[in-house]
């Protein structure tokens, strides 16, 4: 098979037919056209930009798929591989691995197929996989508001609380395990870095009243994040950016009351539902969730190209 690579900042016209046929794929699944339009004109300004880098794949004179990996932060985005044509699936992740535009990058994997042919491929590749769960809370208005724990407060969260949000997130997921890899989660300097980007609205609308943190004795012991993101064909759905609680408080329901106060506040706001994603390790954390009315929507896994 005959085969070349051009970069996706050579090859508008080819990206304009795959735009088409996603939209057609997207939509006949229950997705909203509008949306899709939107969703694609932000992408062609991120790869104008140089957020989004990758390559189309031709076949003789016949582009047949594209690979391109769009990054959120330096260290975390998603890898879209696209194909055609069946025997060019090997030949994309390939590419993908060998142009080694995703070291260094924590990314989800996105593509159209509705089985696993492409996970395969690139869990055959070598890629450290994280296998992530996506979780879905139906909201009413008569959840009832839990009890404030004893000797606690809540205060709202902004960028004056960055340093101690960072200090107590990164302990916690380090005893979890749950964001091994993520190095934006590692390291306090950079998880602070991340609270600032989300205070100033880089992952979507802040919702104010439920990005609070538990405080006893004056010291933060268990935070709460919620995002306002565009998700399961609904414009807007709250999102749990983050839940955690310190090492030393941990046992003590200190994070589901913050849970339980977010879902009786989220519904009260009258929005339908409510989401999050948690790593299928943390098994402690998927019980409180269903415990809480969260049900398993889809799997999906990230993965980490080491070098």
């Amino acid at each position: 098979m005959t085969h070349s690579f051009t970069s996706l900042l050579k090859t508008r016209e080819p990206l304009e037919t795959f735009y088409s046929e996603w939209k057609a794929l997207s939509v006949a699944r229950g997705g909203d056209p509008d949306g899709f339009d939107s969703t694609i004109t932000l992408k062609k300004g991120l790869i104008d930009a140089g957020q989004i880098v990758g390559e189309v794949v031709w076949v003789r004179d016949t582009p047949v798929g594209v690979y391109w990996v769009e990054r959120m932060t330096p260290t975390y985005g998603s890898i879209l591989v696209y194909s055609k044509l069946e025997s060019a699936n090997q030949l994309l992740v390939q590419r993908l691995v060998e142009s080694k535009v995703a070291v260094g990058i924590m990314a989800e994997l996105l593509h159209f197929e509705e089985d696993d042919r492409f996970l395969e491929l690139v869990r055959a590749a070598g890629l450290m996989e994280i296998p992530r769960q996506r979780m879905v809370c139906y909201l009413n208005r008569n959840d009832q508001y839990p009890s404030l724990p004893q000797a606690t407060s809540i205060r709202m969260l902004s960028k004056v609380t960055a340093l101690e949000v960072a200090q107590l997130s990164v302990e916690a997921h380090r005893v979890s395990g749950d964001y091994t890899g993520y190095r934006d989660m590692e390291s306090v300097d950079s998880r602070m870095k991340l609270e600032y980007l989300v205070h100033d609205g880089y992952y979507g609308r802040v919702i104010s009243p439920c990005t609070v943190g538990l405080f006893k004795d004056n010291q933060l012991i268990s935070i709460i994040t919620n995002i306002v993101v565009p998700c399961w064909n609904q414009p807007e759905v709250p999102w749990v950016f983050d839940i955690s609680t310190g090492a030393a408080s941990m046992g003590h329901g200190y994070g589901e009351f913050l849970l339980q106060y977010s879902k009786a506040l989220l519904g009260d706001f009258q929005f339908p539902m409510w989401g999050l994603a948690v790593s299928k390790i943390n098994v402690g954390a998927i019980k409180v969730y269903e415990r809480n009315g969260f049900e398993p929507v889809d799997s999906f896994s990230e993965f980490l190209q080491l070098r």
